[in-house]
């Protein structure tokens, strides 16, 4: 039994979800970098340029959704976490604790938890995108505008 095989279509579901909370954090931070270099040239009675606002803006935007794409991609633990919370009892979680346990309780609660993670879909897993991360992507475009 490969528990990544298992695990596989709910890892895309948390990834989908990382790519959307990555590309709003970074769409925040951005827009602020807009808004701060902006500020800077106004402060500095400059014309401000629109090359140098879309670079510090693109910039900011492809650094930190690479960095936060990267540092919230889902691990095992976090994927047996959320495939728990579709009413799994805990079963994925324990499955991946005892991976190792060649004893036989162990066996029979994998087949267990296979069994029922099988039966699970992805579908059904709720994307978890927090109220504070739109609002916050929406004040910094609104400042950057």
């Amino acid at each position: 039994m490969n528990i990544h095989t298992l695990f596989s279509a709910f890892r895309r579901k948390l990834l989908l979800e990382n790519a959307i909370n990555a590309g709003l954090s970074a769409l925040t931070l951005g827009a602020t970098g807009v808004f701060c270099t902006s500020l800077i040239y106004h402060i500095l009675v400059k014309p401000t340029s629109a090359a140098i606002l879309a670079a510090v803006g693109g910039g900011v935007f492809l650094l930190s959704f690479g960095l936060l794409f990267f540092l919230w991609r889902p691990k095992e633990k976090t994927i047996a976490k959320r495939v728990d919370g579709l009413g799994l009892q805990e079963r994925a979680s324990t499955m991946l604790e005892f991976l190792d346990d060649p004893s036989l309780m162990a066996q029979l609660q994998r087949q267990d938890a296979a069994l029922h993670i099988e039966q699970a879909s992805p579908k059904q897993l709720p994307l978890h995108i927090p109220m504070r991360r739109i609002w916050a992507c929406i004040i910094g475009v609104c400042l950057a505008v």
